[in-house]
């Protein structure tokens, strides 16, 4: 199965790269550094009791939205980093991980487009699909035979899918937030921020939560 590769683009700032670094996984250069991140909190573990900011927190911005097409609980998180580039992964509070289910298939076959036909080219990453925010990436489907669409969450070009979840997607559930993201999403650079507004933070994410939680007791 061919590797998909993403090429570093000079107006952008790091690029997406894949390594087997961590268990033959296909991930973004800027998450490769959770084995050093490891490590160094296998170290520092015994001098102090903090935890150690991961990856995620040291290079993401989490944004969310929540109960996509209508259908309560199916939250995402998008993880933005600084040269724009966003990750397409589970929200704590999706079905899947709140309820610690299994995730058994990934089908990028989404209604007659499949997501792994994509293909991008050069640094401005020709060929690339213009998808919107509740375009589909993928179903999902667990042990429980309950399937869950995933949608790209914000409007911009496609970048990758993560075809390791084809041979191993439980990756989603075990490693939701690195080597189990779903896809790589790129906004166009002057509708960067327009994107982010339609997001939550993690503030907002929190009460929007708590909102619905409450919505459920009455």
């Amino acid at each position: 199965m061919a590797q998909p590769m993403c090429e570093s683009g000079e107006k952008r700032g790091v690029g997406l790269e894949h390594s087997s670094e961590m268990e033959s996984d296909k991930l973004p250069i800027v998450l490769r550094k959770e084995n050093q991140s490891k490590q160094m909190s296998d170290q520092t573990g015994r001098e102090s009791n903090e935890r150690p900011p991961t990856v995620v927190d040291r290079y993401f911005s989490k944004h969310y939205r929540i109960d996509l097409q209508k259908k309560q609980g199916e939250d995402i998180c998008i993880l933005t980093h600084s040269n724009k580039i966003c990750i397409v992964t589970l929200a704590p509070s999706h079905p899947i991980l709140s309820e610690k289910k299994t995730v058994t298939d990934v089908n990028f076959d989404v209604g007659g487009a499949n997501r792994l036909e994509n293909k991008t080219s050069g640094k401005s990453k020709r060929g690339a699909l213009w998808l919107g925010a509740l375009s589909p990436l993928c179903t999902l489907t667990c042990s429980d035979e309950s399937k869950y669409r995933v949608y790209c969450g914000v409007k911009g070009q496609l970048i990758e899918v993560n075809t390791a979840l084809l041979e191993a997607p439980q990756l989603v559930n075990q490693k939701p937030w690195g080597t189990g993201y779903m896809g790589i999403m790129l906004p166009a650079l002057k509708g960067h921020e327009a994107e982010m507004a339609r997001l939550l933070t993690e503030d907002q994410y929190q009460e929007a939560l708590k909102a619905r939680l409450a919505s459920q007791d009455t």
